[in-house]
Order: structure tokens, then C-alpha cells, then sequence
């Protein structure tokens, strides 16, 4: 008992509460719903890694969703659940987490009928199988499973990407090491 807690201090010591509460990544990524939900463009953007701006502007980005939503109607995450979490590795002063959750979205169309445009932009991001519509209500309804890899450089605050597990990401390749990449 008298080496088990000097051990434990120890490993304590090198373990940063931020670093290992999954509570930090909710309260991360809830912000980040609930800023994308009111279409707070500007605040959800500073959830996403600065590198992500590097070839398109912050500007591009939100002049996109806002295109996308008036033509597709408003987008929200209804309700979302972490279902898998990563370790937290760190390689030099970097700190990265994979965590993968499964949410239902729901696209409400601004529209009486279904727009074959909106359709087929929805199929293509989240795929056909996983959208349905209700024409009552007007909205479609999208379950998916993504993953996010939270990281951050020092003791900056935690930022994110989503992507596909089953697509080629190139941006993840750039701002992940491989060797972490592979571990995650």
C-alpha cells in the first residue's frame, strides 16, 4: 500500500484533469452545437483548427452556410452521443483525442415540395441510407456516426475536426502525425 500511492501521485502528477475529462470534450463540442444550431457562424468557426483557414477563408466558409441554408433550408443537430473515446496521446507539445458519436440532424427545408437539389447534396454528405423526410413537417431527418479528432498545442483550448473514418481526409493527414494518426 505505502508504493502504491507514492506511484499513484506520480501518474496523477503527469495527468492533466482538462487532458482526461471527458467532461471537456462535451462541454467542447455541446458550445460548438449550440453556436452551429443558432448559426452563430463566426463562434462555431473557432471550434475548428486555424490551419483549416489556410486555404479558404473564414469569410468563404460562412458565406457557404449561409448560401446552403437558404437554399436547403436550416440545418440543427438535434441531439448527438459520444459512443467511443480515444485515448489522449501527445506528441511534443500537441495533445489529440479521437472520440465517435452518432447524432440525428434535422434539415428543415424551406420548401412545400422536395428540393432534387437539397436531396441530392444531403445523399452525398451523409449518404442515402442514412436520411428521411417528413413531408408533414417539412425536414429531413439524418442519422450518422462521424468521428472528431480534438487537439490543441499547449494550453490552448481544444478545437476539432469531423470527418468520414471511411474517406481519405487530407487535412487530418497534415495536422495529425502519423504516428499518432495510427494510434487514435
Amino acid at each position: 500500500m505505502k508504493r502504491i500511492i507514492p506511484l499513484l501521485s506520480i501518474v496523477l502528477a503527469t495527468c492533466s484533469p482538462a487532458e482526461k475529462s471527458d467532461k471537456t470534450f462535451d462541454d467542447t463540442f455541446s458550445a460548438y452545437v449550440s453556436a452551429f444550431n443558432g448559426s452563430e457562424y463566426d463562434k462555431f468557426l473557432t471550434f475548428l483548427p486555424s490551419q483549416t483557414f489556410e486555404k479558404v477563408s473564414k469569410e468563404q466558409i460562412i458565406q457557404y452556410y449561409k448560401k446552403a441554408e437558404r437554399t436547403i433550408g436550416q440545418t440543427k443537430i438535434q441531439d448527438y452521443e459520444f459512443t467511443k473515446m480515444g485515448p489522449v496521446l501527445s506528441k511534443g507539445d500537441s495533445v489529440f483525442r479521437r472520440i465517435r458519436y452518432k447524432s440525428t440532424i434535422v434539415n428543415y427545408s424551406n420548401r412545400d415540395t422536395i428540393n432534387p437539389a437539397a436531396l441530392l447534396y444531403l445523399k452525398n454528405i451523409y449518404g442515402e441510407a442514412n436520411l428521411e423526410y417528413d413531408s408533414t413537417q417539412r425536414m429531413y431527418i439524418i442519422h450518422q456516426t462521424k468521428d472528431l479528432i480534438f487537439m490543441r498545442a499547449n494550453d490552448s483550448k481544444w478545437t476539432f475536426l469531423e470527418f468520414d473514418s471511411t474517406k481519405e481526409n487530407k487535412l487530418i493527414k497534415r495536422l495529425v502525425p502519423l504516428e499518432i494518426l495510427t494510434r487514435l
